[in-house]
């Protein structure tokens, strides 16, 4: 073949590749929608690779996180699953309430090309459910892992104590008394809407924790039908931490740093995560130093890249957001990959705005940060 004409392939060859890259670029753009969905009249954004929502408290960064995951995983749950064992309430509950009244159709919308997955509820209690595929899986994180599971291993241990003769006798008279008294309704109790959203943190753990179980259905009252993963205890010797001064010494989460134990957590459901997964995170931040969280979010973004994940944090950070964009002012991040939220809500104007704040080439950003910015002048 001719030197000119092996050229003229290559050059095809490389033209289509770069087609496809961008085709996959713009299919890849999510929109997302909300009406009359909590605190929220009728708000959109704009999906990244990363997503930051921040703001005050009581702003709707959660109502937010949660509608995203709840879209990202419709393709293989049903609605009312997903509402219980987030929110502990039926989706009527979550509607919209003005002077009283119930303000529909509640919307939720996510749409990437030509895929939509979406929720909508009517007035006369219709329900239109799109379930396309927008993520391979999507994978949640809520607030207040630590403690979540910490009281989960400690049930577990004490169980598993029990059936080896180690516990105290004042130990098993409590286990006695409880599981006699609980045996036929612990696995509802744990895996159930009662105690929102703990199903979903346990099923994060177990999935990847390597336990394979299959979802059972539920119905309570009131709340409709949800699924539950039969209750499987996974003691705290399964995950294990590493002291960060002497990394031969092995501790179980309960005796970790509460630092530690959260990061490890992240990383691993990261990590067992596939290909091109939705992430969400609730409060990346908790019981982190500075540094610590730095660290995190580099983690957190290498992930991002190698495995091409969709990752959302709701944070009150500071440090969170300055380490997202230090990796761009480093060029190691495209302003482009990153969206910046800011919730806004206060008591003259009781409903959520939601406002993007442009990320600049070198990492600066359009605008300031205002809430932190308050915050200094507070203090200083």
């Amino acid at each position: 073949m001719s030197e000119w004409r092996l050229n003229g392939v290559l050059m095809e060859h490389h033209k289509f590749i770069l087609e496809r890259v961008s085709d996959y670029y713009k299919v890849m753009k999510v929109e997302l929608k909300l009406t009359n969905w909590r605190c929220i009249v009728n708000e959109s954004i704009t999906l990244g690779k990363i997503n930051i929502l921040f703001g005050k408290n009581s702003t709707g960064k959660s109502s937010v996180a949660y509608a995203i995951y709840m879209l990202g995983s419709l393709h293989g749950k049903s609605p009312d699953s997903l509402v219980g064992t987030l929110f502990g309430t039926s989706l009527q509950s979550l509607v919209r309430i003005e002077n009283g009244d119930k303000k529909y159709p509640l919307k939720l919308s996510l749409k990437s090309g030509n895929k939509e997955s979406s929720i909508t509820l009517r007035s006369s209690g219709e329900l239109e459910v799109k379930r396309d595929q927008i993520w391979s899986d999507a994978h949640m994180a809520v607030a207040g892992r630590y403690g979540l599971l910490l009281t989960y291993f400690s049930i577990s241990d004490l169980l598993s104590s029990i059936m080896k003769g180690e516990a105290s006798k004042e130990e098993k008279e409590v286990a006695i008394r409880l599981f006699s008294a609980l045996s036929q309704f612990i696995d509802i109790i744990f895996k159930s809407p009662v105690l929102a959203p703990l199903p979903i943190f346990i099923e994060e753990i177990l999935k990847a924790s390597g336990v394979k179980v299959r979802p059972e259905k539920r119905e309570l009252f009131g709340i409709g039908g949800f699924e539950f993963t039969p209750l499987i205890f996974v003691s705290s010797a399964i995950l294990k931490y590493h002291d960060m001064i002497n990394e031969n010494l092995e501790l179980t989460a309960k005796e970790a740093p509460a630092g530690l134990v959260d990061s490890t957590i992240l990383n691993l459901i990261v990590s067992k995560a596939e290909n091109n997964s939705l992430i969400v995170i609730e409060e990346p931040e908790e019981h982190k130093n500075p540094l610590m969280q730095i660290e995190l979010m580099r983690d957190l973004i290498k992930a991002v890249k190698e495995k091409n994940l969709t990752l959302v944090v709701t944070t009150h950070s500071e440090i969170i957001i300055h380490s997202v964009l230090k990796e761009i002012e480093d060029g190691r991040l495209k302003p482009n990959d990153v969206k910046l939220h800011y919730f806004i809500r206060g008591k003259e104007v009781p409903w959520t705005r939601i406002k993007e704040i442009k990320v600049l080439e070198d990492g600066s950003l359009e605008e300031p940060m205002e809430d932190f910015i308050e915050a200094t002048v507070k203090l200083f």
